[in-house]
């Protein structure tokens, strides 16, 4: 669920008829610093740092 210092965003994503999306999540560290935690790509779910 987020939280201060966690954005979840989502982008659609269209060339020509062809329609896909993207999902990722943003963590920010003690340094203040923002990294991406998760990314999801049309149903696949990619984790960061695996």
């Amino acid at each position: 669920m987020p939280q201060p210092g966690v954005i979840e965003a989502f982008a659609r994503i269209t060339a020509g008829e062809q329609v896909r999306a993207m999902a990722f999540r943003l963590e920010q560290g003690p340094d203040l610093r923002w990294r991406c935690a998760a990314v999801e790509l049309g149903g696949e779910r990619l984790m960061a740092g695996a």
